[in-house]
């Protein structure tokens, strides 16, 4: 089967890969906004966000994609989409939501103001989200609803990653891993920290997974 990834950046510019990311091609769109995110939300379907609010979709495999209705103009910085569950966040701690993969989406109710950087699913009732001055949020019930967490650090959080329904990863500005068994209610350092920035990861199940960061940082991660 064809394994087709996107990648999206600076200027609206939109690149697709139909072989997992052997070769590169660009994709069509109208947009000249930076992208921060994209993800796919089904078949053939994929969603991008980026500055000033922008959301973008395409329904045929990332080939092309076109704006759709946005509910803020706050800087979108990640979208994450489970079946027909999606969820964005970004700036001033907007969370949009949707139901129907994408297509549409509805701002939701934040409980902080600072940037949020990244969201991930656990199941699609269970999602975390992460941001800047340490901010942990957690949702019971699919996104609708968002909780304040408990970490251990003070540093921004840059990315977060579920291992399970009820397991995720973080990583901090300072190259730490913190970890939560219980939705993201509460989190302890997971391993030593990296001594560089950690800006993302990724994982596969409870297999593991990669860790990037500043100056060129890539580690994996093993449970």
């Amino acid at each position: 089967t064809q394994q087709v990834v996107t990648a999206v950046g600076s200027s609206g510019e939109i690149i697709r890969s139909t072989n997992g990311g052997q070769s590169w091609s660009g994709a069509t769109s109208s947009n000249t906004s930076s992208l921060y995110g994209v993800a796919g939300s089904g078949s053939n379907r994929f969603r991008a966000v980026g500055s000033s609010g922008t959301l973008l979709s395409s329904t045929n495999g990332g080939a092309s994609f076109s704006s759709i209705s946005s509910p803020t103009t706050s800087t979108l910085r990640r979208v994450r989409c489970l079946q027909n569950a999606c969820l964005a966040v970004g700036s001033s701690g907007r969370i949009l939501r949707s139901q129907n993969g994408g297509a549409s989406f509805a701002q939701i109710n934040s409980p902080v103001t600072s940037t949020l950087y990244d969201v991930a699913y656990g199941v699609t009732s269970s999602a975390v989200a992460v941001g800047s001055s340490a901010v942990v949020l957690y949702s019971v019930d699919g996104g609708n609803v968002w909780i304040n967490g408990s970490t251990p650090t003070s540093s921004v959080l840059y990315g977060v990653a579920a291992l399970s329904s009820q397991r995720y990863l973080a990583v901090d500005s300072a190259g730490r891993t913190l970890a939560s068994a219980d939705g993201g209610k509460t989190w302890a350092l997971h391993a030593p920290p990296l001594g560089k920035a950690t800006y993302a990861l990724a994982v596969s199940g409870v297999s593991g997974g990669l860790l990037v960061g500043s100056e060129g940082l890539v580690a994996r991660y093993t449970p």
